[in-house]
């Protein structure tokens, strides 16, 4: 990812709807702000990630993103097998 730029994490979203095939209506805003008390939210379809660290952001991209699917869809096959660290799953997702 470039210092300052949003783009390395907008293909981790565009990564993270790929792989689980959900997320599809999501948008990322990233508003780095080091003294706010969260790392990120999801505010209707859009995620916004608060981290001002990149590796840190991503990380909280990859929460945001799965507890918006959970919301979604908690009894979706998708979300278990997203879940379950299968191919595809968690352990690829972090």
């Amino acid at each position: 990812m470039n210092p300052g730029s949003d783009a390395g994490l907008r293909e981790e979203l565009e990564r993270l709807k790929r792989i689980s095939g959900m997320g599809t209506g999501l948008k990322l805003v990233w508003a780095p702000d080091p003294r706010g008390a969260l790392s990120g939210e999801v505010k209707g379809s859009t995620i916004f990630v608060y981290e001002s660290d990149e590796e840190e952001a991503a990380e909280t991209l990859r929460h945001e993103f799965l507890d918006h699917c959970v919301r979604a869809r908690g009894s979706d096959k998708r979300v278990s097998h997203l879940i379950s660290g299968g191919p595809g799953g968690l352990r690829s997702v972090y």
